[in-house]
């Protein structure tokens, strides 16, 4: 089963600040980077080639050096700063109706998590995202209705983050523990930051 009107979008702009020794998307989990267990997931969940959303040219050509040649690059909106420049550039390029986006460093991303969470959207909601009871959100493992997103995104400010474009939008919020046995919700929410966070998933 797959979400076709669903474009996964993969945050690949960062700086991996916190990561010693190069650039995270880079690094491998059994041979393969980090960006292509990503890309390979959302593409498995939706049948069609993700968006890498990337700062600038010479970040497009490390990636394209790893990922298949039909996966489509897209650029960071100028006008906000870090993880939301690249959500919204990611939103831009999409060319369905709702986008599942995700952080670059997720080699555990889920593909029946995706489809799982794309099966709780509805008529009435912008976004569906998990969240643990008394949590925040999982803005980077969540689905946006491209339209509701991006008509509100003249009232976030330049600095915010992917959360307070949530904040603006109706969203279903999916506790953790209605995911359903066959989904390995944990797995596919864990992300990278560190070497230390590399070698636990290795």
């Amino acid at each position: 089963m797959t979400a076709p009107d669903l474009t996964g979008v993969v945050l690949a702009g960062g700086e991996s600040s916190r990561f010693e020794g190069g650039d995270k998307a880079l690094a491998t989990v059994d041979g393969r980077p980090l960006v292509r267990h990503v890309v390979t997931a959302l593409e498995r969940a939706t049948g069609r080639s993700p968006v890498v959303v990337v700062r600038d040219a010479r970040c497009e050509e490390r990636y394209a050096n790893v990922l298949p040649a039909h996966v489509r690059f897209a650029r960071d909106d100028e006008r906000f700063e870090g993880p939301l420049a690249g959500l919204l550039g990611g939103l831009d390029a999409a060319e369905t109706g709702w986008v599942f986006a995700a952080g670059c460093d997720m080699p555990g991303l889920s593909p029946a998590a995706v489809e799982w969470l794309a099966e709780r959207r509805g008529s009435t909601v912008g976004g569906v995202a998990v969240r643990p009871p008394g949590g925040v959100r999982e803005s980077l493992h969540a689905l946006y209705a491209v339209e509701d997103a991006l008509s509100v995104r003249s009232a976030l400010p330049r600095a915010a983050g992917p959360q307070a474009l949530l904040d603006e939008l109706a969203v279903r919020d999916v506790p953790p523990s209605e995911a359903p046995s066959t989904v390995d919700l944990a797995a596919s929410l864990a992300n990278v930051n560190t070497r230390a966070d590399l070698g636990t998933v290795e």
